[in-house]
């Protein structure tokens, strides 16, 4: 089995890994028991639901230019119910596969349990999928329909499933363009925090494709502690499509607030570096599912899409702090050894409580300089700020505006200045990590260049200011003077 991981030699054997997921790390499996065949029933599956959906001229397209292309030849307002057709399809697999990975590689003798909420995310580019009608709501409400008339069905009522995809599909794209004829304009500057009680307001109101989720970690939101996380790449992942990481934070109390999908961390909380990693298809990202983890916003030019089938090896415990425990179901390693794969197992919540970070210690924060000016920014005269000695080389310092917020950081020759607000869902980028050439967002991983603000998705770019010392003092100028000015 081919294995890379952080500090970790590819010769580990795989039982040491359960070990090591204990502390944070985590693991890239290249390669692991019937990968391929696997792989391939995916693969299927997926193909499938295009054909189903769309037509078997568009299964051929993306099955000759590889998923990763699917973006170029399915439509993007479909891919809410290619969503649903994965999820009422894949369940058996979902099982088979992380059954097979822990008893045949990491060679677990005891009992596991696999939660049936297999997660799937296929990821457009975000350029793509922000131009899809197909809102969350609709999405949402679907889904509810579909998983009532599941529960109401047999398995000979599956048959009629492809036509009931496309009469969703003909409601959904008739009402969106009732409410709008156009596709769906970038959100305005921030909007109301969206709820995750309200499905509508979920993700700031992006149409469902261009869905993304903020750095969190799943016992937060009712899922168990140290669950496994199986993160299955189907399509080859960038590092500018996949998932960031954040395991220096592994095990640190950290406040948040499970009401909110988008930005559970408070403002306050400066976020390392984000881990960002390259998957060749098929392979495996092994993680403790407590690991602080969010969306990388496809900014590549791929389709991405990842399976994350979820274990607990022994018995699932809760996070006592959650205030909404999910219903889960689970599937037993005994049953499933037994060829059971119908067999529901459900664990009472309040008799199975755990601990989420224990007795460590709170995680350090990163000294936060700030300044508020209660007159607007002018566009000609530049403005005092500070004295040049309350901002040193490496940090960077929040300045608020009445209608407007910048970063600016010291390097070791100059200052640097950008809108503080991603434009993508708004996150204050202060509580992001940065060096000289960048600045992270803490959302969603996307890096902005601090010399002319942009990233590597065109339509997601900060406006630049000029920041200089003068007579000792920072000044801040909103247009770019020559050198002769200072």
């Amino acid at each position: 089995m081919d294995i890379t991981s952080n500090n970790l030699l590819a010769s580990i054997e795989c039982p040491e890994i359960i070990e090591k997921l204990k502390p944070g790390q985590h693991f890239i499996l290249q390669d692991f028991t019937n990968k391929q065949e696997f792989h391939k029933a995916m693969e299927e599956i997926i193909l499938d639901g295009i054909s189903k959906i769309e037509s078997l001229a568009c299964r051929q397209q993306v099955a000759n230019a590889g998923l990763s292309q699917m973006h170029k030849y399915f439509p993007v307002d479909k891919v809410a119910l290619l969503d649903l057709f994965l999820r009422d399809n894949i369940a058996r697999i979902a099982l088979e596969m992380p059954y097979s990975f822990c008893k045949n590689d990491l060679k677990y003798t005891g009992d596991f349990f696999i939660d049936t909420s297999t997660v799937v995310r296929i990821c457009y580019p975000f350029s793509i999928a922000v131009k899809s009608k197909t809102t969350y709501s609709q999405y949402w409400q679907y889904s509810q329909e579909q998983s009532v008339r599941s529960s109401q069905s047999t398995p000979s009522h599956s048959i009629n499933y492809a036509k009931k995809l496309k009469s969703a599909m003909k409601r959904i794209l008739k009402k969106a363009i009732e409410l709008n004829q156009s596709p769906q304009p970038t959100p305005a500057l921030q909007p109301p925090s969206p709820n995750f009680s309200d499905p509508s307001q979920y993700h700031h109101q992006y149409p469902y494709a261009a869905s993304s989720y903020g750095p969190h970690i799943d016992s937060w939101y009712g899922y168990a502690l140290n669950e496994i996380i199986l993160w299955w790449a189907i399509t080859e992942v960038k590092e500018d499509n996949g998932m960031v990481l954040y395991p220096d934070l592994f095990g640190k109390p950290l406040e948040y607030d499970s009401n909110f999908v988008n930005d559970p961390l408070p403002p306050g909380i400066t976020l390392p570096k984000p881990k960002k990693f390259n998957m060749d298809s098929g392979s495996l990202l092994v993680i403790n599912s407590d690991i602080l983890h969010g969306t990388n916003l496809n900014i590549s030019d791929a389709t991405r899409i990842a399976i994350a089938p979820r274990v607990v090896l022994g018995t699932p415990k809760f996070n006592s702090n959650c205030k909404d425990f999910k219903s889960q179901q689970w599937a037993s390693s005994k049953d499933i050894a037994r060829g059971d794969f119908e067999r529901i197992i459900k664990f009472p919540v309040e008799e199975s409580f755990g601990v989420l970070y224990g007795g460590n210690q709170k995680p350090r924060l990163e000294k936060r300089i700030s300044v508020t000016l209660n007159s607007p920014l002018t566009k000609e005269v530049p403005i005092a700020l500070c004295p040049s000695d309350t901002l040193a080389v490496g940090e960077k310092m929040l300045v608020n505006f009445p209608k407007e917020s910048i970063i600016i950081s010291r390097t070791v020759d100059n200052l640097q200045a950008v809108n503080a607000i991603c434009p993508h869902m708004q996150v204050n980028l202060i509580d992001g990590f940065h060096d000289e050439s960048q600045i992270y967002c803490p959302g969603h991983g996307v890096e902005f260049n601090w010399v002319d603000g942009k990233s590597k998705c065109d339509i997601l770019k900060l406006q630049v200011y000029q920041a200089f010392d003068r007579h000792g003092q920072i000044f801040l100028n909103r247009t770019i003077s020559s050198s002769s000015d200072r």
